[in-house]
C-alpha cells in the first residue's frame, strides 16, 4: 500500500511541472550572430551586436545594434534596450575586436570568460585600423551575415593560399591562462576599391604581449606562425624561383609536419629550431623551360 502511495505521489508532482525550465519561444527571442567589442577615448567599452533580420525584410539582411557601458558585461546588456525580444547570446559564432579594444585584451577576455551564455568554439577576429562596430555593418556580397562571413573567408583560404589561421575563443582564453604562451589572432580590414563601396578582407595576424595587442605579422609571416602550432600543415601554396630561369614558381603544399627543438645558447638565450618536412605539389611557373627534369626538380627540392 505505501507503495503504491509513493507511486501516485511521484506521478502527480511530475504534472506539476510539464515542458522545460527555463524555455524561450521562438518568437519571443532574437538571436545574434557577431558581437563586437570597442573601446572609446572617453575609456567607454562599447557592445555592437549583429542580428539576422527575417527574409520578408528587403533592405537588408541584418541590422547591428550598439551600447556603451562602464564595463563590457554593461554594454553587452545595454543593447537590449534596443528590441523587445530576448538576447539569446549563446549563438553567436564570430567575435570582432576593435583595435583599440585589443590593446586591452584582459577587459574582453573577462567577459568573454566569465560569461555563461558565450560559446568558446567561436572565431574571434581583430579589427584592424577600424572598430568592431564598422566591421559588423559592412555587408559582404556572396554571405548574406557579414559575421558568419569572416568565419568562412578564414576557413575556405586555408586549403587554397594557406595565409592566416583560425584562432577560437577558447584557443585565446587557454593560451592567456598558461604563463610564457601568447594569442595571435588573424585581423580583418575594411577596403574602399570604389567610392562607397566596402568590402572585408582578411589582413595580418595581431600578436599579443601580456594581453595587449604589440603588432602586426605580414602574409610571409602569418604563413611561417602555422608551422608553430602542434597540428599538421595541409593545403597552402607558396612561391620559390626557378633554379633556371630565376622566374616565379607556385608550389602547392599537399601536407606537412614541424618539429620544434628550443636549445638554450651559452649566453643564455633560447634559441628555437624548426624542421620543416612538407609534400608539396608543382603547380604553375611563369614560363615554359627545362625546369621539369629530374635534376633541376631536384635542385627545385
Amino acid at each position: 500500500m505505501r507503495r503504491k502511495s509513493w507511486l501516485i505521489f511521484i506521478i502527480l508532482t511530475l504534472t506539476l511541472a510539464p515542458g522545460c525550465w527555463g524555455r524561450v519561444e521562438i518568437n519571443e527571442a532574437y538571436v545574434p550572430v557577431g558581437l563586437g567589442m570597442d573601446l572609446t577615448r572617453e575609456n567607454k567599452l562599447v557592445s555592437s551586436v549583429q542580428v539576422a533580420l527575417p527574409e520578408k525584410v528587403k533592405a537588408r539582411p541584418f541590422t547591428t545594434m550598439a551600447a556603451a557601458g562602464d564595463t563590457a558585461a554593461m554594454a553587452l546588456r545595454a543593447t537590449t534596450l534596443f528590441t523587445p525580444r530576448q538576447q539569446l547570446a549563446q549563438h553567436v559564432s564570430t567575435f570582432v575586436l576593435g583595435e583599440n579594444m585589443a590593446r586591452h585584451l584582459a577587459d574582453a577576455a573577462d567577459l568573454l570568460f566569465r560569461s555563461n551564455f558565450i560559446r568558446e568554439t567561436g572565431d574571434v577576429f581583430i579589427a584592424r585600423g577600424s572598430t568592431a562596430r564598422e566591421v559588423l555593418e559592412v555587408p559582404t556580397p556572396v554571405e548574406k551575415l557579414p559575421a558568419r562571413a569572416l568565419v568562412s573567408m578564414v576557413r575556405s583560404q586555408d586549403p587554397s593560399t594557406g595565409i592566416y589561421t583560425e584562432v577560437t575563443l577558447s584557443e585565446i582564453l587557454g593560451k592567456i591562462a598558461a604563463p610564457g604562451i601568447e594569442p595571435v589572432i588573424p585581423g580583418v580590414k575594411i577596403v574602399e576599391e570604389k567610392p562607397g563601396e566596402k568590402k572585408l578582407r582578411l589582413s595580418g595576424m595581431a600578436v599579443f604581449r601580456k594581453e595587449k595587442l604589440v603588432g602586426w605579422l605580414n602574409e610571409t609571416e602569418s604563413r611561417g606562425y602555422r608551422w608553430l602550432r602542434p597540428q599538421g600543415v595541409t593545403g597552402g601554396t607558396k612561391i620559390v624561383l626557378s633554379p633556371v630561369g630565376g622566374e616565379p614558381v607556385m608550389l602547392e603544399t599537399l601536407q606537412g609536419r614541424s618539429k620544434i627543438e628550443p636549445e638554450i645558447a651559452g649566453d643564455g638565450r633560447i634559441i628555437i629550431h624548426i624542421n620543416i618536412r612538407e609534400e608539396a605539389n608543382f603547380y604553375e611557373e611563369r614560363e615554359l623551360d627545362t625546369l621539369l627534369t629530374p635534376e633541376n626538380l631536384k635542385k627545385l627540392e
